[in-house]
């Protein structure tokens, strides 16, 4: 069933999406650009500025060099990585759990602020986010298992993740308490799963150097120039978490029952959203697009508090305040989903030469950016 879920948003969402809509996301006709640049020759990091890995950069650039409507090709890619990405939610929600679970998760998400437009542009959030995800629900399921097939999976989505952008390490806790609990579970293979994380860390260094990724220059700003030493500016995260009143209850019993219950699966996400909470209020600015990242532990502990509320249904007066909160939850769910839908096909589609020349202004600014 999640892969199903997952085939039916792909379909969606690229018959949604003009084939030559005009640019979708601030960022990307930088992204293209990036690409542009690189499959005409240009060096990365040292003619080309960017803050981020390459991977994603280097991708466009083969769309650049074997084909002409790459605009709409690389669209295709964050569309198959959004797919991606309500594949493995779906499944790890699904994970031991009923299908209603997975179909509630996967409403939730997909209908998050802004996540319609970015699984159609071609920007960054939409691959890190699956790509990290993947390696969480593989890790997941490492655990529960013990097939090293999984732990090498999950570690190979790690290493995608880690080379789309800095932000993946936003999962990084929660996938290092799964591979702990891994790692107790399944003590008669602890040698093994030492020497493939640290095959891991050598790809990852591979990698890096490979592309010569100034980790320096890239990274450490971020953590310098962006960082407030205190707790600000609340409104940004909870305009992002509060598209829907009833969902925010939701959202609070499902934290609420996880830290009761204590399992792996549960305790993952709570470290995922304390991650994410901190990250939001330390980081400066506020993007309008770090609201996707808050999209997967909502959807889960959302999931988790619906179903559970229904469990403690006992009168017809609890029954009438459930029915209330779920028509409260899914109403601005669905106007927002609306609303995105409509944004992605509020403009006529715009003629290719348009596109050439903000895709020129866009290379221009990258180019006399890096220097």
């Amino acid at each position: 069933m999640p892969a199903l879920l997952a085939l039916t948003f792909l379909i969606f969402i690229v018959v949604l999406t003009p084939a030559d809509r005009i640019l979708i996301g601030p960022d990307e006709g930088y992204e293209l650009a990036k690409g542009l640049l690189i499959s005409q020759g240009f060096s990365l990091y040292d003619e080309v500025w960017t803050d981020q890995p390459p991977l994603h950069s280097h991708i466009l650039a083969l769309l650049f060099l074997s084909s002409d409507s790459v605009v709409h090709k690389s669209r295709i890619v964050t569309m198959i990585f959004a797919c991606l990405l309500v594949y493995a939610f779906s499944s790890f929600v699904q994970n031991g759990q009923t299908l209603c679970n997975s179909l509630i998760g996967c409403f939730i998400i997909m209908t998050s602020p802004d996540f319609l437009p970015l699984s159609a542009s071609a920007m960054l959030e939409i691959p890190v986010i699956a790509c990290s995800m993947l390696a969480v629900y593989f890790q997941y399921r490492h655990m529960l298992h013990g097939k090293l097939n999984d732990l090498v999976r999950a570690l190979c989505f790690l290493t995608m993740a880690f080379n789309v952008k800095w932000t993946s390490a936003l999962f990084l806790p929660c996938f290092l308490f799964l591979l702990i609990k891994a790692f107790q579970c399944h003590r008669n293979h602890s040698r093994i799963i030492l020497r493939v994380c640290g095959l891991f860390v050598l790809l990852n260094l591979t990698c890096l150097s490979v592309f010569h990724v100034p980790i320096f220059s890239t990274l450490i700003p971020h953590l310098q120039a962006n960082v407030s030493p205190r707790f600000e500016m609340l409104e940004p995260t909870f305009a992002a978490i509060s598209s829907s009143l009833a969902l925010v209850l939701f959202t609070i019993l499902g934290v609420w029952d996880a830290v009761k219950e204590r399992t792996n699966q549960n305790l993952s996400m709570v470290i995922l959203f304390a991650t994410i909470l901190v990250f939001a209020n330390l980081n400066r600015p506020f993007w309008f697009y770090y609201s996707l990242y808050f999209s997967i532990p909502i959807a889960f502990f959302g999931t988790l508090g619906i179903i559970r509320f229904r469990t403690t249904l006992r009168t017809k007066f609890h029954c009438f305040l459930y029915s209330v909160l779920l028509t409260s939850t899914a109403i601005p769910l669905f106007l927002s989903f609306q609303q995105q839908m409509v944004f992605l096909k509020a403009e006529e589609p715009q003629s290719s030469e348009l596109l050439r020349f903000l895709l020129l202004l866009e290379v221009e600014w990258v180019v006399f950016g890096s220097f």
